[in-house]
């Protein structure tokens, strides 16, 4: 999604449809947090459709954020894309017990 971010300062559902090459290995998915700022997310679902048109779930781990976060890491959730990932210098991740789904920030 680089090259077509939802970038909507507005709290609401965002939905992304595609296809997976039948050749493929795995799928990433989650939020990217650019520029300064704060940067909320919640509720991540993921879904798959099948070949008479239903969709199936996939279960995930902590999708709301549910979990504490311990030592600005999110239980469940891997930071970056590859092994070799960089946290921005002053970054940290929170979580905030006023949501109603979990959300980190």
């Amino acid at each position: 999604m680089e090259d077509r971010p939802i970038n909507s300062s507005e709290w609401r559902t965002y939905t992304i449809i595609g296809k997976i090459d039948s050749n493929s290995k795995g799928i990433s998915f989650g939020g990217i947090c650019n520029n300064n700022g704060r940067f909320y997310f919640d509720n991540f679902k993921i879904s798959f459709q099948g070949k008479n048109g239903d969709f199936k779930a996939v279960t995930l781990s902590n999708p709301s954020f549910e979990k504490p976060i311990i030592d600005n890491l999110i239980p469940h959730w891997t930071e970056g894309i590859s092994s070799e990932h960089q946290r921005v210098k002053g970054f940290k991740i929170t979580s905030s017990k006023d949501a109603s789904q979990g959300i980190f920030h």
